[in-house]
């Protein structure tokens, strides 16, 4: 990808996001001038540096909306709702345009309409605004003014322009110097976007031949071009002040200048050819005269097409004088030639007012976008004084082999070799740190694009949310903040949909009209605790409990033995939801489903709490870092496993009576807690352990729960990193991923909530 393009995306979204923020934050204080100019440059920002590259459209529509938010800024136009909403689109589709032009580095087909759409619909405010002033006699708008069309340009092409959406009349005239600066006019002006007709403009004195200076630019350029005037201004930025330009009028323009006699000549033509297809004759020369006939009407179309004769050329030129029926539907194209000519010049329709397209303009590619990441120089420095020590440290190493060829004692060279692992694993673990540091982002990047959402699903539901987002500071690996966008999706619709109440209802309960989503975020030892809490009616527990029972999802005497804290945790059981109604948004009970699974996953843990009035709370706990984990290793009939150490809570070596039995389920009692077992060897299908030994037993916590997991054998910890899992095993849900060794034997990590998911669904 071209190093500037790359440059331009990527602060091109962090202008993006910086725009979504001042906007949502003018929106809540529309009288905060700080906040519109802050828009203001960040879409001014966007424009310019857009200007850079072959993307007309992308530029037309942000200049359409910059033009709105200096009306705005003048006070011209009020900031509305509806305004905003108009912005936000732009922003959307700007955003899209963004991805495709990183994927294919040029924007969709579509690109030209939609930007045509979207900027009619940004200017209309200030259209309609300029409708209502009284500055001209009678209150009337003045007429915008249009240019003459060039003397010396022909009819033909003048034609060549109309129905065009803009032309303009381009008048160069080059500085003197031109030549001397390196310009080159003609070569300039022939590479005019949409350029039509190009003509000189002598002097209107010449100097005399002796005095004139063969390297002086003498002559002008009248040009007409179809083009935007955004495009336009681009190509002539360096010599703009050499250029006019000035807007050709195209309404009914052709076919003025073709005369009255012209077209009654087309049409008595028309005629003529109409009465050779219909004379009779032998049946081998009607070929001949329908390709007669044909030639004449393709050159009277050519002759006097205005822009709306384009399908009758086409249908016209694409006719096969020896198909079938070929005579009839020349015919018919000749009577719809005629038809077009006689009726008088259309002026331009107003286009309809379409809402842009606020999805893709083309399908997005499943692969994972990586984030860009801003890094503190201090942290790139520390790297590179460890890659400095890591170089030495290596400088070493052929210095213990020259001495082990010396025939030095192993002793000493066991030592020496220990000493310099000491230096090197002191280096590595510091490397580690440093690159863990430098991944570490802050989860206000996700927080933020979270107002966005609220503010439209607010106005969607008629309900007044106000957002509050504590602790965006707070620093994960940028693999986790990545996985963490979906999963608080779901949470925030969810909070809007189901928890918060309508103003009335809300009013009827003594709660404030308007409802609070806080989102909050902190560090807890080596995790990071994302909360999500509301204030609004919370779960009805009666109904989570019945629901569970009407969908099977439990029976009736575990559902009446249960506690009401592990009760709740049924929301986030497969298709369970306490909705009645399925809209849009919520309904299906598959949101709260989807986030469980998509926290476990990564290796978090989720957990509910709601109080009946007064709201509800999702807590979610993730690793700091998804790419180094320690790991607890287990063997399981020769197969090495991995097991997170946050999830271990002890490990026990026990005698095999320990064991009871509890309706076909092994249990152990372990310091006054009844913990269920799970043999690791039924469940991967190896054969019974027949020998008589003692269990070796490691208890781990899952969602609040304890599992006894019954292995072969104990083994040290490590620091892994973790691979997903591809091929035909990344459907294998119990396995997180996999770990090379340091033997170069494979690791396999469990996913410990979908083991035990396995084992007892």
């Amino acid at each position: 990808m071209n190093p500037l393009l790359e440059q331009f995306l990527t602060e091109g979204r962090s202008l993006l996001e910086e725009a979504s923020l001042a906007l949502l934050a003018l929106e809540a204080a529309p009288a905060d001038k700080n906040h519109l100019a802050a828009l203001f440059r960040a879409v001014h920002t966007i424009k310019g540096a857009s200007g850079l590259f072959e993307i007309a459209p992308f530029t037309k529509a942000v200049h359409a909306g910059e033009d709105l938010l200096d009306a705005v800024r003048e006070g011209d136009v009020p900031f509305t709702p509806d305004l905003a909403d108009m912005l936000l689109m732009l922003l959307d589709q700007v955003s899209d345009w963004l991805d495709q032009l990183e994927a294919h580095q040029e924007l969709a087909d579509g690109a030209d309409a939609s930007a045509d759409r979207l900027a009619a619909k940004l200017r209309q405010p200030l259209t309609e605004d300029s409708d209502t002033r009284t500055d001209t006699p009678g209150g009337a708008a003045p007429p915008p003014a249009t240019g003459v069309w060039p003397d010396d340009m022909a009819t033909e092409d003048k034609q060549r322009c109309a129905g065009e959406p803009e032309c303009w009349r381009i008048d160069y005239t080059p500085d003197a110097n031109a030549f001397y600066s390196g310009d080159d006019p003609l070569l300039t002006v022939m590479n005019t976007p949409g350029l039509r007709w190009v003509g000189t403009v002598a002097p209107e004195v010449w100097p005399e031949p002796g005095r004139m200076d063969p390297f002086e630019a003498r002559l002008g350029f009248a040009a007409v071009a179809c083009a935007d005037e955004v495009a336009l201004r681009a190509h002539f930025l360096y010599v703009e002040d050499q250029v006019q330009l000035t807007r050709l009028s195209t309404d009914a323009t052709a076919r003025s200048e073709i005369d009255g006699d012209t077209l009654a000549l087309a049409r008595d033509l028309i005629g003529s050819q109409r009465r050779l297809l219909a004379a009779q004759g032998a049946e081998q020369t009607a070929p001949a005269r329908i390709a007669v006939a044909r030639r004449m009407l393709i050159a009277i179309a050519r002759r006097c097409d205005t822009g709306a004769l384009q399908d009758i050329r086409a249908s016209l030129t694409g006719l096969d004088p020896e198909a079938p029926e070929a005579e009839t539907r020349l015919d018919g194209l000749a009577e719809a030639l005629g038809t077009q000519l006689a009726q008088p010049a259309a002026p331009n329709e107003p286009q309809p007012d379409l809402e842009p397209d606020l999805g893709p303009v083309e399908p997005k590619t499943e692969s994972r976008k990586a984030i860009s990441i801003r890094v503190d120089a201090d942290r790139i420095d520390m790297l590179m004084n460890l890659a400095g020590e890591l170089i030495v440290a290596k400088n070493a190493l052929p210095f213990l082999a020259r001495r082990a060829e010396q025939g030095v004692p192993s002793k000493t060279l066991a030592r020496e070799i220990k000493s310099q692992h000491d230096v090197i694993n002191r280096i590595a673990d510091e490397l580690q740190t440093a690159v863990m540091k430098v991944r570490m982002v802050p989860v206000g990047t996700v927080f933020g694009r979270f107002n966005r959402l609220v503010r439209d699903l607010s106005r969607k539901l008629d309900k007044r949310i106000r957002l509050v987002v504590e602790g965006e500071d707070t620093e994960a690996d940028k693999s986790v903040v990545e996985e963490l966008a979906d999963p608080m999706v779901h949470l925030i619709r969810n909070a809007v949909d189901h928890g918060l109440e309508t103003v009335a209802d809300r009013r009827a309960s003594g709660k404030s009209d308007e409802g609070t989503i806080r989102l909050k975020a902190y560090q807890q030892d080596d995790s990071v605790i994302i909360e999500v809490s509301d204030d609004g009616r919370g779960i009805d527990l009666d109904r989570v409990r019945a629901k569970a029972l009407e969908k099977g999802l439990v029976d009736a005497d575990t559902l009446s033995a249960m506690a009401d804290a592990t009760a709740l945790q049924l929301v986030m059981a497969p298709g369970l939801s306490t909705k009645e109604q399925i809209s849009d948004l919520s309904g299906r009970g598959v949101g709260m489903d989807v986030v469980a699974s998509m926290v476990r996953r990564i290796g978090g843990t989720i957990s509910l709490n709601s109080t009946a009035g007064q709201g509800t709370t999702v807590r979610i706990a993730l690793p700091l870092s998804m790419a180094v984990q320690r790991l607890m290793m287990i063997e399981v009939d020769g197969g090495y496993y991995g097991v997170s150490v946050d999830a271990v809570v002890e490990s026990q070596r026990l005698p095999r009576d320990r064991i009871h039995r509890h309706r076909d389920n092994e249990t152990v009692l372990l310091r006054q807690r009844m913990i269920p077992l799970l043999h690791l060897r039924d469940l991967f299908g190896c054969p019974p352990d027949t020998s008589k030994r003692d269990i070796n037993l490691m208890v781990v916590e899952v969602d609040g729960n304890e599992v006894g997991l019954v292995v072969d054998r104990f083994h040290a910890g490590v620091d892994a990193i973790v691979k997903p899992m591809e091929g035909l095993l990344r459907h294998s849900e119990c396995f997180s991923g996999t770990a090379l060794l340091g033997d170069g034997s494979v690791l396999l990590a469990l996913n410990l909530a979908e083991v035990i998911r396995c084992r007892w669904t």
